[in-house]
């Protein structure tokens, strides 16, 4: 990444933060922008409650820095400075934008709900909030399960979305019932719905009053302990 950030990649969010910045820090910004570079297709920064008398003198050199992570957005950096001779410490917040592309919401979708081709839209959007990794964007949501409410505009990721659940609520599930040693097997309805081997849900037996915990243990079978 240049360090004067003139890449596509990286740019600042405002013309005038570039120009109040000294060439020194220009280094620490392009450092920044290069941390992350493969995270996000593209990279805006804005600094942040900063002194800029201080490090628009272009006579500051920087000693050394120390650059934190990301975290919803924002970016805390250290640096040691030296200006005519006198060496200070200044802290300063970056606040990232990085883009990707990825499917959003176009409403409101309730948990549960399978995702059609009309419910999202793809666009290029801020994700560095999210804390999303590359590997949590979706690429194809149709057909996919909510697992969380989605707000309209939200992004589509693993996060809220997955395959089908292994057992999905009012299913009807095979239930191996295992006592001391003694296993039967009964047929059931699902109360709740488990996504995974080992989630934790609660069953009705056929013939039975009163609901019982289970576990996932495999697509449309649940084990249960008495």
């Amino acid at each position: 990444m240049a360090a004067d950030t003139t890449s596509l990649r990286c740019q600042a969010e405002h013309a005038s933060s570039k120009e109040q910045l000294s060439p020194a820090f220009l280094e620490i910004v392009g450092k920044v922008c290069e941390k992350w570079q493969a995270r996000f297709e593209k990279i805006s920064w804005q600094l942040m409650n900063a002194d800029y008398k201080k490090i628009q003198d272009a006579s500051r050199k920087i000693i050394s820095y120390e650059i934190g992570d990301l975290r919803n957005g924002r970016v805390l950096v250290k640096a040691n400075t030296s200006s005519n001779g006198k060496q200070q410490q200044e802290i300063f917040w970056f606040r990232i934008k990085g883009f990707a592309t990825v499917w959003s919401a176009k409403r409101d979708i309730s948990a549960n709900s399978v995702l059609a081709r009309g419910d999202f839209i793809q666009q290029s959007v801020d994700v560095s909030t999210e804390n999303l990794t590359q590997d949590q964007i979706v690429a194809e949501p149709a057909g996919m399960f909510v697992r969380k409410f989605l707000r309209k505009g939200a992004t589509i990721s693993t996060v809220n979305v997955s395959g089908p659940p292994l057992i999905q609520q009012n299913q009807e599930v095979q239930v191996l019932i295992e006592n001391n040693g003694l296993q039967i097997t009964a047929k059931g309805t699902a109360l709740s719905t488990g996504w995974n081997v080992g989630d934790a849900i609660t069953v009705l037996v056929n013939g039975a009053s009163k609901r019982t915990d289970a576990i996932v243990a495999k697509r449309g079978w649940a084990n249960v302990s008495i």
